[in-house]
């Protein structure tokens, strides 16, 4: 969508050596815009240009919760 939208500027992707999740793994996503440094290419293809492999989607969905801080009280706060 990004791509589309004339005044759009900036995109913070995620792509780090340093990071262990492949979050763009051609196994999961054998189809997708090719990531170089500085931009994405776009692709031709209708819709986002994404295609899944459901088929290599083996794990089954877990809900996860990020912990919640509280207070000595008990309350929760953002601090």
């Amino acid at each position: 969508m990004a791509m589309a939208a004339a005044n759009f500027s900036w995109l913070e992707i995620r792509e780090s050596a340093g990071e262990s999740n492949n979050f763009y793994s051609k196994d999961v996503f054998p189809i997708q815009p090719e990531i170089v440094p500085g931009r994405v290419t776009v692709l031709d293809r209708p819709g986002l240009g994404v295609e899944v492999d459901e088929a290599s989607l083996t794990e089954p969905f877990r809900h996860s919760e990020m912990p919640h801080l509280k207070r000595k009280d008990g309350s929760h706060t953002n601090w």
